[in-house]
């Protein structure tokens, strides 16, 4: 099965995951959605398994950290159950930050890295989302947050970082159909919050839009600002 041959639901289970900055309330509204639905989390990365050494110091050791990730996508996917399953962030995010590592110029590769998560989700080895909920902050409440919360790593605080990340997801999600994709505003109360979630995956169980599109439709993206080079 092609990764664009996907439909919902898939055995049974519906997935969603959770994208947008850091301090958006991804972790806070995957818990309420549990609570209310009974649903599996799949963690952020972070929650699963040690991060990798930052900066990465060749060619290399890119690889070793997205096999690193494969790693933890596998262990997600080995443990969602239920038919409501939540993802705290998914590959687009992996291969925005290779993406976002142009500003900082150190060894990156995010045309293999659209490739090993999409070569997994045909595979069926990885989670294939059914849909995404994407949240959205203003800088002053992500800011106000982190100060509450505590800082982030120092390069994925880094403005220019921020905004080809940005850019990368929001080219994705553009090529999301709408009734599989819900834009959130991550500044609103939790509850409202949750219902406007609820109502999204109930219609995700019924719509019969296109799938998600493979990761690969980043690859103009990523591409033109590799110079075509990995």
């Amino acid at each position: 099965m092609h990764y664009d041959d996907h439909r919902t639901p898939q055995r049974g289970r519906v997935v969603v995951v959770l994208e947008g900055p850091c301090f958006a309330g991804k972790t806070t509204l995957a818990g309420a959605l549990a609570d209310r639905f009974g649903a599996t989390i799949a963690p952020e990365y972070a929650d699963v398994a040690a991060l990798p050494p930052f900066p990465p110091s060749d060619e290399a050791a890119v690889t070793a950290a997205l096999k690193h990730f494969l790693m933890v996508e596998h262990s997600r996917a080995a443990r969602a159950a239920g038919t409501v399953v939540v993802c705290d962030r998914s590959p687009v995010t992996l291969i925005a930050f290779e993406h976002a590592m142009a500003a900082l110029a150190v060894p990156r590769d995010p045309v293999g890295a659209v490739e090993m998560f999409t070569r997994a989700a045909e595979r069926g080895s990885i989670l294939v989302p059914d849909g995404y909920v994407h949240l959205t902050i203003t800088t002053e409440e992500a800011a106000a947050r982190q100060q509450r919360r505590g800082p982030v790593a120092a390069h994925l605080a880094h403005p220019r970082v921020q905004a080809l990340m940005r850019e990368a997801c929001e080219f994705y999600l553009r090529q999301v159909p709408p009734q599989r994709c819900l834009p959130l505003d991550g500044d609103q109360p939790l509850a409202e919050a949750v219902q406007a979630t609820a109502a999204f995956l109930e219609g995700l169980t019924a719509t019969t839009a296109p799938p998600p599109p493979s990761w690969r439709c980043l690859l103009p993206l990523v591409t033109a600002a590799t110079g075509g080079q990995r």
